[in-house]
């Protein structure tokens, strides 16, 4: 595991903690991508025929 300086308000170092495994995973910007890409299809405003379209109040 990797050990990381820990720094306080003033700069300077405070303490050394370990990094879990999951920090040393390599980087997958494909991943990211369709991570990313999931979460903003969810955000769409959602369309289509209705049976009641135009007949309903505004």
């Amino acid at each position: 595991m990797v050990k990381v300086n820990v720094y306080g308000m003033d700069g300077n170092v405070v303490s050394k903690v370990e990094l879990s495994p999951v920090f040393s995973t390599p980087y997958r910007p494909d991943v990211i991508k369709k991570s990313f890409w999931a979460v903003q299809s969810n955000k769409r405003q959602p369309y289509g025929v209705d049976v009641l379209a135009g007949m309903m109040y505004a």
